[in-house]
């Protein structure tokens, strides 16, 4: 009698753990739909776990590890992930809106229609990542790697992107109005039709660069690098080209800075 006393006891006075109730190591778990916002853990671990739409907002999680979860439309609205490692993860379509994410990893992780608005990822590494169609206006990636990135279609307009690597990169078809490109190096990049007017893109690197169909107008290119670089069908109304090097460069039905067309090397 004492004992059922003693075990009644037991579990009327022992605390609850709600299954939704924020964990900070919790690998390979179903946390779809979880509600983690305001939460603070320092190196938590995630890694593998299905967190389909969990609500991070404002959460605090530096130097943790979502390494290969699936975080598909989820909300990281305003959190601070800086160290954090999202290699392999899935974020498209997720809300990144204003989240901090300084020195944070995302290689070969997908953030395809991500909102990432004003968001900071300065000395973030996003090498193999795939940012197509991705909202990055105003975001803050100076010294920053994008190398063999996709960034098509995606908006990079207000961005700041000074001293950054996207060598390799597929940046077609973006909006890349009044970004900053200052001392970038943008190699082997791919900025079909894209729209650069007013980008500052001085002192950049933009050997083999194709901006084939690309608008520059008013762009600032100045001491920039134009080796072999392809300026086919670009409008280039306006912008500086002082003191840059344009060793191979190619002009055909270009729009030159003061309105004429050039054909050399059609």
């Amino acid at each position: 009698m004492l004992k059922k006393i003693l075990l009644l006891c037991s579990l009327l006075f022992s605390p609850i753990v709600l299954a939704n109730e924020p964990q900070s190591k919790c690998e390979f778990c179903d946390l779809r739909y979880a509600q983690y916002q305001y939460v603070s853990f320092s190196n938590a671990n995630y890694t593998g776990s299905y967190m389909f739409r969990i609500n991070l907002t404002r959460a605090t999680l530096e130097n943790s590890v979502f390494e290969s979860t699936n975080l598909i439309r989820s909300i990281l609205e305003r959190g601070n992930f800086s160290n954090a490692n999202f290699d392999k993860s899935d974020l498209s379509s997720s809300n990144l809106y204003g989240a901090t994410f300084n020195g944070a990893t995302f290689t070969f992780a997908n953030l395809d229609d991500s909102y990432l608005e004003a968001a900071e990822l300065t000395n973030a590494n996003l090498t193999g990542a795939s940012l197509k169609g991705a909202n990055m206006i105003s975001v803050f990636a100076d010294n920053a790697s994008f190398i063999d990135t996709n960034l098509s279609k995606s908006n990079l307009k207000l961005g700041n992107f000074e001293k950054s690597l996207f060598d390799g990169s597929n940046m077609s078809q973006s909006n890349m109005v009044s970004a900053n490109f200052h001392k970038a190096f943008l190699k082997d990049v791919s900025m079909m039709n894209s729209n650069l007017s007013n980008t500052d893109l001085s002192f950049a690197n933009l050997s083999n660069t194709l901006l084939n169909g690309a608008n520059l107008t008013s762009a600032n290119l100045y001491g920039s690098t134009l080796k072999n670089t392809n300026f086919t069908n670009a409008n280039l109304t306006d912008a500086n080209l002082s003191s840059t090097l344009k060793e191979g460069i190619i002009f055909c039905n270009t729009i030159m800075p003061d309105g004429e067309m050039n054909n050399d090397d059609c």
